[in-house]
């Protein structure tokens, strides 16, 4: 049972990548998107591949703000969006600070994960209505589980971003990126032992995603 909660908690895996362009959803526009991954996870001695998936609803709420909804990788993640800079802009600058999670209760156990990322978003307008997605991030992760009074607790603190290329084609919108999140500290609880940081420790993820988007305008 311990280890199938700790498979459920780590299907949660962080998640990263550009996903979107930089600007906001009009007022009243409505976008729906599926967005397909492949993470790879390096190791001092160890490499794994996963693919994920997801599903996204992101709808404008003013001229400068939207919000998204995501079920995917981290669970139910929820995003808003405030753009900082003129829509015509050549250059266009966003802040989307993100909150999301999972848990599972199964019997006397208990696991659970929180991702909260602040993600910068630099769009560069490019030929056609294209853009050019540049997205630097801060990530923190909170992984715990417990069984009774006994459990631990993992927090990893992580820098990286994404570059990626936003390809208008009428209604439809493809996404292709790659990102990339590098641990800076990780600092663990348990009930066993002390507590401890160390810096980096954990492994880095490299990422690569393709984004499909339908608008419902533009």
């Amino acid at each position: 049972m311990k280890r199938a909660l700790l498979v459920a908690i780590a299907s949660g895996c962080t998640s990263v990548g550009a996903f979107q362009r930089a600007e906001t959803l009009p007022p009243r526009a409505m976008e729906a998107s599926i967005e397909t991954s492949l993470q790879l996870t390096v190791g001092r001695d160890t490499f794994t591949s996963v693919p994920m998936s997801g599903v996204r609803g992101r709808f404008g709420l003013s001229d400068r703000a939207d919000l998204t909804v995501r079920l995917g990788p981290i669970g139910l993640e929820v995003q808003p969006k405030f753009m900082l800079t003129a829509r015509d802009a050549r250059v266009i600058v966003s802040l989307a600070p993100s909150l999301g999670g999972t848990f599972v209760a199964p019997n006397n156990l208990f696991g659970g994960a929180l991702h909260v990322s602040l993600p910068v978003y630099v769009g560069v307008a490019l030929a056609n209505g294209h853009q050019l997605v540049v997205v630097p991030r801060l990530h923190d992760a909170v992984t715990t589980l417990s069984a009774g009074q006994v459990g631990g607790t993992v927090n990893v603190l992580s820098i990286g971003g994404a570059v990626g290329l936003a390809l208008a084609l009428g209604k439809i919108e493809l996404v292709p990126d790659v990102g990339v999140l590098v641990p800076l500290t990780t600092t663990t609880w348990r009930s066993d032992l002390p507590t401890g940081t160390a810096l980096g420790s954990a492994k880095i993820a490299v990422q690569s995603n393709l984004t499909f988007s339908f608008r419902s305008q533009r």
